[in-house]
């Protein structure tokens, strides 16, 4: 399980995943906004204020 929060208050947030990582799902996400988090092509994007749960 891999968790990650983007804490920035204003942006969305794209990075490239770890090997180790690659390969994971979305399984759950919490944020303030209506926005969602997407990934793609081993790259997640988080908007602003989320956390997001990735698994294998």
């Amino acid at each position: 399980m891999t968790i990650i929060n983007n804490f920035s208050d204003t942006e969305n947030v794209t990075m490239k995943l770890p090997k180790s990582v690659v390969g994971t799902k979305i399984t759950d996400q919490l944020s303030v906004s209506s926005s969602q988090a997407k990934l793609t092509d081993g790259k997640l994007t988080i908007p602003a204020y989320s956390t997001v749960i990735l698994k294998k």
